[in-house]
């Protein structure tokens, strides 16, 4: 029987549990998200597997895709979002972080 949980890629995941990438993969998993670590370089985090891409993500289709990297790789992401784009995207500002600085907030 298929996974019915609702899927969460999240971009920036990483395995230092003091980073939000990392605080958002034990958060989603804790609700019961089926969570797709998004990293280039790592194979796991929080025990399940990461993947280098969105592309690389084994499900069809992504309920949300949540970012925790700075803007500039943000940015070269969007396109591989685009081509599959999930009901919800989400970003969480972090407005004392230089990379917020580039222009203005809306959030403010």
């Amino acid at each position: 029987m298929p996974d019915s949980r609702p899927t969460v890629a999240i971009l920036g995941a990483s395995d230092d549990r003091s980073k939000y990438g990392n605080k958002a993969v034990r958060a989603y998993r804790d609700q019961g998200w089926e969570v797709f670590p998004i990293h280039p370089t790592l194979t796991e985090v929080e025990g399940m597997p990461a993947y280098p891409d969105l592309d690389a993500v084994p499900v069809e289709r992504l309920d949300r895709v949540s970012f925790y990297v700075p803007p500039r790789i943000g940015l070269k992401l969007i396109d591989a979002v685009a081509r599959n784009p999930p009901p919800r995207s989400g970003s969480t500002p972090v407005p004392n972080h230089p990379s917020w600085r580039l222009g203005p907030r809306p959030w403010a």
